[in-house]
Formats: C-alpha cells, sequence, structure tokens
C-alpha cells in the first residue's frame, strides 16, 4: 500500500493592509492519482472556522453557532464544533431551540429547522415571503416567533409551517425573546412589543428611549427571570414581565 504524499503550498493573502501566509495542507491519496475529496478540508485557524458568529445559543447538552453564508456550527458533549450544511447561502441572523428542535432565521425570508442538527430543511411560511430578514427567532415549547424587517412576525407551533400575524408597526424588529409567560420583540427607534404565549397579537410598551434596540433575552428560569434589551449608544433595559422598563448604566 502507498503512503499518502503531503504537498504544503505557501500563498500570501491580503487582508486588511497586512500580508499573511496561509498554509494549506493537502493529503494526496497515493501517487496523486483521483481528485482531493472537500470533506478533508478543514479550518486550521482560527477555530472553529471563519465565519462571523450572528447568533449562538447553547444548553447543558448543544451549542449551535449561526453565520454568514448559510453557515451553522453545532457542539455536542464531545466539544467538537462542527459545521453543517444547511442547503443554504444567505446570512442566519437567529437561533432558537422549540424542545429539541432547532430553528434557524435568516436572509430573505429564511426559516429553517432541524431535529438532528444535521439536516435542516425549510419551514413553509403564509404567506410567502422572500423579501424581509428574520433578525431574530424565539421559541416556548408549544410556540415560535420569529421577527424582521418591517415589523414582520410569523408565529408557529411546530417550527415547520409559520404564519404572519400583525404586529401594528412597520419599524424593523432585531430581535425576540421568550420568558415568564410572553414574547417579547425588540427593534429600530427603541420600539418594543409584547405578547402573551399565544403570540397573536402585540402591543407595544415604552422603552424610554429612541435608539435602537438589537437584542433581547431572558435571563433566568419561570417567572423568576427578567428581560434585558441592548442597543445603541449602550443602551441597556431591564423589565420584570417586558411591560415596564428600566434603564441600567452599561459603562460604555
Amino acid at each position: 500500500m502507498k503512503r499518502a504524499a503531503a504537498a504544503i503550498h505557501l500563498i500570501p493573502i491580503r487582508r486588511r493592509g497586512a500580508w499573511v501566509v496561509a498554509v494549506l495542507l493537502v493529503l494526496l491519496q497515493g501517487s496523486g492519482a483521483g481528485g482531493i475529496r472537500s470533506d478533508r478540508w478543514r479550518w486550521s485557524n482560527p477555530l472553529p472556522h471563519g465565519n462571523n458568529v450572528l447568533d449562538m445559543l447553547a444548553n447543558s447538552e448543544l451549542s449551535v453557532q449561526v453565520g454568514d453564508a448559510g453557515a451553522v456550527h453545532i457542539q455536542r458533549l464531545d466539544e467538537r464544533w462542527a459545521p453543517v450544511d444547511t442547503g443554504v447561502d444567505r446570512y442566519l441572523r437567529g437561533v432558537a431551540l422549540m424542545g429539541d428542535r432547532i430553528l434557524v432565521s435568516g436572509e430573505g425570508g429564511t426559516l429553517l429547522w432541524s431535529d438532528d442538527g444535521e439536516q435542516f430543511l425549510p419551514a413553509q411560511l403564509s404567506p410567502a415571503n422572500d423579501i424581509d430578514w428574520f433578525e431574530g427567532v424565539a421559541a416556548s415549547s408549544q410556540r415560535a416567533v420569529a421577527v424582521g424587517d418591517n415589523g414582520t412576525i410569523y408565529t408557529s407551533t411546530n417550527g415547520l409551517a409559520w404564519t404572519q400575524v400583525a404586529s401594528g408597526t412597520t419599524e424593523w424588529l432585531r430581535g425576540v425573546a421568550f420568558g415568564g409567560g410572553a414574547f417579547v420583540a425588540v427593534g429600530e427607534n427603541g420600539k418594543i412589543l409584547r405578547s402573551s404565549t399565544s403570540a397573536a397579537s402585540w402591543a407595544a410598551t415604552a422603552s424610554g428611549t429612541a435608539q435602537h434596540l438589537n437584542r433581547v433575552r431572558y435571563l433566568g428560569l419561570g417567572g423568576l427571570g427578567k428581560f434585558y434589551a441592548v442597543g445603541n449608544q449602550g443602551v441597556v433595559l431591564r423589565s420584570d414581565t417586558g411591560t415596564t422598563w428600566t434603564p441600567l448604566a452599561s459603562g460604555t
């Protein structure tokens, strides 16, 4: 049996005004016959990959990153990050868990779902929407919500089929969270919307700021947690229920 030959190629790459050298290690089978298998290529630096991470979730058993060009990376108990072929090349902007089901939202009306973290499938939207970006997605055990451009909100009971609901705003929504029996969505010009667990109707709540709000999270368990919203100019807001908001000093 012939041993694989290794060829190292030094390729100069222009990046941010400085010359760097990329090292490509190519394993050639036998005497070089046959093509190079694409599944043997891996990012070597930086690890685990070189894509922008635009959202991430983590629990005790699973971590998921989503980002540029349809990139999804998953880490399980073995602590190794592995890329997943999502079948799309669009920017992915949000990720959430609905039970064990992974939900991903992104550019141009992209909503994906996966039960095994290996195969992602496109969800069905009613009405169809391939224009508005879904900037954020969140889920309870029984309802999922995706929010995005032009005040767009879609909801789902399973993550596979989504239906649009009225948001009452045309402000672009940049994030959504669930906790304490409520969904909260945040967006541009200080817009905050709140809904019950059904996510069927949404009401605006006073944020006390005109800054763009970029993300919102519910930190804590059950009804003991709080909502935190963050935005431009170092804005940080906190709320017990998503109805009344208190500004916090961020130090930035």
